[in-house]
């Protein structure tokens, strides 16, 4: 499986705050078949986690490669980012401060669990107006879809990809939450999902479960975690 979204890449956000912790992580969802990751600390995110695609991002990747390595993991790391959206997003991108996923044209981006609407969908048109094409992380956790989920099909008709959490799908941020990512999955508009993992104790990496589960309820499971996934990080380096 490939693990499209996991804070992973330690000491830079709320994920991972080591390497030791970093490769727990890993050994969880090596044991439960995943084989691909894309290392999406938090970016952009101004005043909080500032990431850029510089050089502590590049050495803590290589860093990681290593401690795999040494450790004789299989998983293969993919650079990435989780980007929050600003105003001046496009901008960062082209200057290749932010980085997409693979180094594709696909961005994987946020926003403030409680942003308007209006702002969500004027953004996003203006990636894709720039030749980007958007995948938003865990809509079902924003207020606006929580309440109004049919909103998603303006966002699909853009070209819009849709990320949701293995947490969500699963009931475990809440059932209003659960309600929503079944919403989105049961219309078709769901891309991929992800763990969105920070740790080993909650919010975990591990995607069996979630397999387990999008198989038996939507019979989705290789489409989102490995069909759509490979072909967003394509036609760059996925083994």
């Amino acid at each position: 499986m490939i693990d499209l979204h996991i804070h992973i890449l330690p000491g830079v956000d709320d994920g991972a705050k080591t390497v030791y912790t970093a490769l727990q992580m890993a050994e969880m969802a090596e044991d439960t078949g995943t084989d691909i990751m894309v290392v999406t600390p938090h970016a952009n995110m101004p005043g909080i986690y500032e990431n850029t695609y510089d050089d502590h991002y590049k050495e803590k990747f290589r860093l990681l490669e290593r401690t795999f390595q040494e450790q004789h993991l299989q998983i293969q790391l993919i650079q990435g980012m989780e980007i929050f959206v600003t105003d001046d997003v496009v901008e960062k991108l082209d200057r290749h401060e932010l980085i997409t996923l693979n180094h594709t044209r696909v961005p994987l981006v946020e926003f403030d669990f409680n942003e308007h609407f209006d702002y969500m969908q004027t953004m996003l048109q203006t990636l894709i107006d720039h030749h980007y094409q958007p995948l938003l992380a865990h809509p079902e956790r924003y207020r606006t879809f929580r309440y109004e989920p049919e909103k998603m099909a303006l966002l699909k008709q853009m070209g819009v990809l849709i990320q949701v959490n293995k947490s969500s799908v699963l009931g475990h941020f809440g059932r209003s939450i659960q309600k929503c990512a079944d919403f989105f999955l049961n219309h078709g508009w769901v891309d991929v999902a992800a763990s969105d993992a920070h740790g080993v104790r909650s919010r975990t990496p591990e995607l069996d479960d979630l397999y387990y589960y999008l198989d038996a309820e939507y019979g989705l499971a290789e489409t989102l975690l490995e069909d759509n996934p490979r072909r967003i990080l394509s036609p760059a380096k996925v083994k």
